[in-house]
C-alpha cells in the first residue's frame, strides 16, 4: 500500500502510455484492484510466477523501493487515499481490528480483549474478504481505531486526522510501522506492549510471527 503503490505511480506518471507491460506477481486481491482502479488493461498485465521464465525486454523499468522504517511521504499517502476515495458516511466509531483467519501474531487473550473493548462501546471488525474500498470506509469512519500489530493497519492511511490509534505490540516484535505512518497522517497514537517474555535482544525471523499477550490493565488505563 505504501511501498509498492508509490512505486507504481513513479513509473505510470513518468511513462504512461509508453509502458507496454507490467510485470505482475501472484494475482492478489490487492493487487487487481489497484491495478483496475489505475486503468491499467488487463492485456497489458504480464504474469510473473516464482519460476517463469527469463523475459526479454528492450527497455525494463523499475523505481526504488521507499524505506519502510521511515515515514512515508505525504505525496505518497495523498495519491493512495485518492485511488480510494472514502465518503463521509456511517460506520463504527470505535473498532477493534481482529487478526481474523490469519494463524500469525495471534492474541493469546483476544476473548479478554473484547470483553474489555465492548464494554467501552468498541465493534469488532475484520479485514478478511474485504476489497480495499470496503477497508478504506471502515477505517475513515472511524474515531478509534484497536489493532494488534499487523498488515490491516495500513488502512489507518485513509483515517481522519486525530483518528485515536492505539496498537497492540508484541514484545518480541516491536517494529515502528505504524507509528510513522500514524505521524504522516497526524493520528494521535499510542501503544500497549504485551506482556509475553522478550526473550532475547537479537531479532530472530520467528520473531515476526510471534503471538501477543496483551496487557489488559494498560488498555484499559488507554482507550478510557
Amino acid at each position: 500500500m505504501i511501498q509498492g503503490l508509490p512505486r507504481l505511480f513513479a513509473l505510470v506518471d513518468t511513462f504512461g502510455e509508453r509502458i507496454d507491460r507490467y510485470l505482475v506477481g501472484p494475482a492478489r486481491p490487492f493487487v487487481v484492484e489497484s491495478l483496475d482502479h489505475l486503468q491499467i488493461d488487463p492485456a497489458r498485465r504480464q504474469p510473473v510466477k516464482a519460476r517463469s521464465p527469463a523475459f526479454d525486454c528492450e527497455v525494463l523499468l523499475t523505481a526504488a523501493i521507499p524505506e519502510v522504517y521511515s515515514p512515508p511521504p505525504r505525496w505518497a499517502v495523498a495519491r493512495v487515499r485518492s485511488l480510494f476515495p472514502t465518503a463521509e458516511g456511517g460506520g463504527a466509531r470505535r473498532i477493534y481490528v481482529a487478526r481474523g483467519s490469519t494463524p500469525r501474531r495471534r492474541v493469546v487473550n483476544e476473548d479478554e480483549v473484547r470483553e474489555l473493548l465492548v464494554r467501552r462501546g468498541f465493534v469488532t471488525v475484520s479485514m478478511d474478504g474485504k476489497s480495499v474500498a470496503e477497508q478504506a470506509e471502515i477505517f475513515a469512519a472511524a474515531e478509534v481505531v484497536v489493532s494488534v500489530h499487523g498488515a490491516a493497519l495500513t488502512n489507518l492511511v485513509f483515517a481522519r486526522p486525530h483518528t485515536r490509534v492505539v496498537e497492540l505490540l508484541p514484545a518480541n516484535d516491536p517494529k515502528p510501522l505504524f507509528w510513522h505512518l500514524a505521524r504522516t497522517m497526524d493520528l494521535d497514537y499510542d501503544l500497549v506492549v504485551g506482556t509475553e517474555p522478550a526473550l532475547r535482544r537479537q531479532h530472530d525471523v520467528w520473531m515476526n510471527d510471534a503471538d501477543t499477550v496483551v496487557d489488559l490493565a494498560e488498555l484499559g488505563r488507554v482507550v478510557g
